[in-house]
């Protein structure tokens, strides 16, 4: 019965060794982050999951919509000009306009086009000229060309059209020449 008693007197003894010292080496709790008492920290297992409501929280930005529009002008042989709308901005969104491509055919060699996007941005309309960058002969005659990355903006609610200029008429109303445009982008939120 010695060594039981023994024994047990050491268990206990060892027991408040333990007790002391977890006891000493306790450390007050903290809430995590710079704003005590705002962040919880919840550790439990995905069976135990704990719903969490987030509330108060700053309006987060939107991601950019892409925007890719095209549209094809006809323009009459009597005729130099062309337009249309390609593209109108929605309500509360701003277009970034990033890449823009053409190509038109039709007249001769000699008879140069020109193509400009028109946007309403800051109140004021804007147009982006896009001067031909080669030529290419092909089934319809000569066939001018246009792509590149660009930056351009239009405002909400704006419709953004594609002009056409020819330098000359190419005969008979019945002779018209096409311009294809090509834009994309993406849109955000308007300031």
């Amino acid at each position: 019965m010695n060594k039981l008693v023994k024994t047990l007197i050491a268990f206990a003894a060892l027991l408040a060794v333990f007790g002391i010292a977890s006891w000493a080496t306790s450390v007050p709790a903290y809430a995590q982050g710079n704003n005590p008492g705002r962040d919880v920290r919840v550790i439990n297992t995905s069976a135990e999951s704990v719903p969490v409501n987030i509330q108060n929280l700053p309006a987060q930005p939107s991601r950019p919509e892409p925007v890719m529009a095209s549209a094809n002008i006809g323009v009459q042989g009597d005729q130099t000009f062309g337009s249309t709308v390609i593209y109108t901005v929605p309500e509360g969104k701003m277009l970034v306009i990033e890449y823009v491509s053409y190509r038109t055919n039709g007249g001769d060699a000699g008879n140069d086009h020109s193509v400009s996007v028109v946007a309403r941005f800051g109140g004021s309309n804007r147009v982006l000229y896009l001067l031909p960058q080669g030529m290419a002969v092909g089934g319809f005659g000569p066939q001018r060309f246009f792509a590149g990355e660009v930056i351009a903006y239009a405002d909400s609610g704006t419709a953004v059209s594609v002009q056409v200029f020819r330098e000359d008429p190419i005969g008979a109303p019945n002779q018209v020449s096409f311009t294809n445009t090509t834009m994309t982008g993406y849109l955000v939120d308007a300031p």
